[in-house]
C-alpha cells in the first residue's frame, strides 16, 4: 500500500485592512519610535490589503523620505495624490523633499496644487517650519506661525477687481512685517491666480498686526496670511 501524503493547504488570502482610526494609531507608535521601516511595513501592509487607500500611501511615503529615499518617497505621495487629490499630507511630504533640495519654486507649486484640491488645507503647508523656511527670504527674519491680527475700520472692502470677475477662492500670502506691525511686503503663494491683483496685495497689506517681541522690543516678522473671498459678501479672513 503506498501512502499518500496529507495534503497541507495554505492560505494566501490577504489580511483585512485596519481602519482609518487604528491605521493612525500605528502610523502614530511607529513614529514616535522613530521607526522608519516599521512605518514602512505597516503602510506596504495596508496598501496589500486595500490599494485604493490614500493615506497609506502618503504614510508610505513620509517612511521612505525619513530614510532618504526620496525618488521612491516623491513617487508614493504622487499615488496618494492620484487616489485622492485631496490627500493634504501626501502634498506636505511632497514639499518636505523640496525643501531639503533647496527647491523653494517646488514647493511653491506644490502649495499651489494643494490650494486648487483643498483650499482650507493650504494655511496648515505653508506653516509647517521647513516649508516656511524654503519660502522665506531672509533666514534670519523670524517666522511668526499665529500672529494677531488687528481687526480695523481702515481695511479695504471686498476688491471691486475680484467682485466683478466673480472669482471666488483661498489665497495664501507670504507677508514681510515690520517692527510696527504693519506689512511691507507681500507675495502670492497659491491661489486662483486671477486673485494676484494690484488691489488685493493691497487689501493683504492692509492688515495689522501686533507687534512680535524679543527680548522687550518689537522685532520685524514673517508670517502666512489667507483669504478666503466669497462673491457678494466681504472677504473673509481665515486665521
Amino acid at each position: 500500500m503506498i501512502l499518500v501524503p496529507a495534503l497541507v493547504i495554505q492560505s494566501h488570502e490577504t489580511p483585512a485592512p485596519l481602519s482609518p482610526k487604528d491605521f493612525q494609531a500605528k502610523c502614530g507608535e511607529f513614529s514616535k519610535a522613530k521607526d522608519w521601516k516599521g512605518l514602512e511595513g505597516l503602510a506596504r501592509t495596508q496598501i496589500a490589503a486595500n490599494p485604493k487607500d490614500a493615506p497609506a500611501e502618503a504614510a508610505l511615503g513620509f517612511a521612505l523620505l525619513a530614510q532618504d529615499r526620496t525618488a521612491d518617497a516623491k513617487a508614493a505621495c504622487e499615488r496618494a495624490i492620484a487616489l485622492n487629490r485631496r490627500e493634504v499630507t501626501a502634498y506636505l511630504y511632497l514639499g518636505l523633499i523640496c525643501a531639503q533640495s533647496g527647491d523653494r519654486d517646488g514647493v511653491i507649486k506644490t502649495g499651489q496644487r494643494l490650494s486648487e484640491a483643498d483650499p482650507f488645507g493650504v494655511k496648515g503647508y505653508y506653516q509647517a517650519p521647513p516649508l516656511a523656511a524654503a519660502t522665506g527670504t531672509d533666514p534670519k527674519e523670524v517666522f511668526v506661525k499665529e500672529a494677531k491680527a488687528i481687526p480695523s475700520h481702515g481695511w479695504p472692502l471686498y476688491p471691486d477687481s475680484a467682485r466683478e470677475m466673480k472669482i471666488q477662492g483661498t489665497v495664501v500670502y507670504n507677508l514681510h512685517v515690520g517692527a510696527d506691525g504693519l506689512p511691507t511686503s507681500v507675495e502670492v503663494l497659491a491661489g486662483p491666480p486671477q486673485l494676484a491683483t494690484p488691489s488685493i496685495l493691497d487689501f493683504a497689506k492692509g492688515t495689522r498686526f501686533e507687534p512680535v517681541l524679543k527680548d522687550g522690543h518689537p522685532i520685524a516678522f514673517r508670517t502666512i496670511l489667507s483669504y478666503s473671498f466669497r462673491l457678494g459678501a466681504p472677504a473673509e479672513s481665515i486665521f
